[in-house]
């Protein structure tokens, strides 16, 4: 049940948020050129991060929590996140606006986020099956 909660979830988010970050980010009618930031994370992390960033989406927007509750675990949650991939939230936000500047890069970057995300539910929904079948196998042996 919880995982069916964590798929529509993800479904809502791709669903809610790839469209106006697309928007956000690919309507500019001022082509400036936008300077490389010195901590730019590379090409092959960015999606990485993004999925991860994506997932701990999903599971605060399936918390039922008191708002000042979802605050402090939002701040955990990517605490971790930049902890794991040694970078900070600096770096993190001028990569993402750098790259939302270029939507070829963009679309690129969020084309391997969303095969991540649809890998991780795909082996979500397997991982579930083969638990209800090991257990309607140990039932039957009852």
């Amino acid at each position: 049940m919880i995982l069916c909660m964590y798929k529509a979830c993800f479904k809502q988010l791709i669903i809610t948020f790839l469209p106006i970050i697309f928007l956000l980010f690919s309507c500019d009618s001022d082509k400036q050129k936008v300077v490389r930031p010195a901590t730019l994370i590379s090409k092959d992390s960015m999606p990485l991060i993004l999925t991860d960033v994506h997932l701990i989406e999903a599971v605060l927007s399936g918390k039922q929590m008191e708002k000042n509750l979802i605050a402090g675990l939002t701040q955990i949650y990517y605490d971790s996140l930049f902890t794991k991939y040694n970078i900070t939230r600096t770096a993190f936000d001028s990569s993402l606006y750098y790259y939302s500047q270029d939507p070829k890069a963009f679309n690129a970057i969020y084309d391997i986020v969303i095969s991540n995300l649809m890998k991780i539910e795909t082996d979500s929904i397997r991982s579930d099956s083969i638990a209800i079948i090991e257990t309607n196998d140990s039932l039957a042996d009852l």
